[in-house]
């Protein structure tokens, strides 16, 4: 009996999806285009048309980024930097970056895709590690 209960917990976890993020706050996001507070952790968001998206204190780690519009939208880098923007024009390169969230802002706010080289939703993996 205690076997066949373990064997069946054990599949249940393993048959569970393993996303990360809560897909209620995915569809949320895409229905409204905001998404406040929402864990998106891991969550592909690659090719989204995010443009102008509420997405304050939102959970973006891991999240694919990867040709996402994020074009003046309300991101949560940008709160953790001294300044609520940066100058696009400033820095261009991982090795021009001193934080992690400095690189991520970079990559969200102007959309520097070079920072994020795999695809993977990191930017400048070195700082991000």
């Amino acid at each position: 009996m205690k076997k066949l209960i373990i064997l069946s917990l054990a599949t249940a976890l393993l048959a569970a999806p393993a996303f990360g993020f809560k897909q209620a706050d995915l569809d949320k996001l895409k229905a409204t285009n905001s998404c406040e507070k929402c864990d998106l952790t891991k969550a592909n968001l690659s090719g989204a048309n995010l443009s102008r998206a509420n997405l304050s204190r939102a959970n973006l780690n891991g999240a694919a980024l990867w040709e996402t519009d994020l074009s003046g939208s309300i991101n949560p880098f940008s709160a953790k930097l001294p300044v609520a923007r940066v100058d696009c024009s400033a820095k261009k390169y991982c090795k021009d970056m001193s934080i992690c969230d400095e690189a991520k802002a970079y990559l969200i706010q102007c959309g520097m895709k070079n920072l994020d080289r795999d695809g993977d939703g990191v930017p400048c993996e070195a700082l991000c590690d």
